[in-house]
């Protein structure tokens, strides 16, 4: 037996209503909450990470796995930038001291 709205109490009807209401300012709620939990997460996320980069005279290895703030942009770019020159610094200062080593050892040989 199907019911229809006419069918229905008018009491009964505005629970219904009251209860859809409800519904909606509980969902809204718990967005708004998601919002502040994500917003203080970043915000625990970029202290630490100011932190860090106080601490640190390079940026190798500084890791930036959470979400960045379009505000930040230019600057988590320019340490990326950096990073990637430090690298490529790295490599360099690897490849200079494989070569002094092997003249080194090529003249303490001769």
């Amino acid at each position: 037996m199907s019911q229809t709205a006419q069918d229905v109490p008018e009491h009964i009807q505005a629970l219904l209503k009251q209860q859809e209401e409800i519904n909606i300012l509980l969902l809204d709620w718990k967005k708004e909450q998601e919002e502040k939990k994500r917003k203080e997460e970043l915000r625990t996320n970029l202290e630490e990470f100011a932190a860090l980069l106080s601490k640190k005279r390079n940026f190798y290895n500084i890791k930036t796995d959470f979400e960045r703030p379009k505000k930040l942009a230019r600057c988590f770019h320019n340490i990326g930038i950096i990073q990637q020159k430090e690298k490529d610094l790295c490599s360099e200062r690897a490849r200079i001291k494989e070569d002094c080593l092997k003249d080194l050892q090529d003249y303490l040989d001769s």
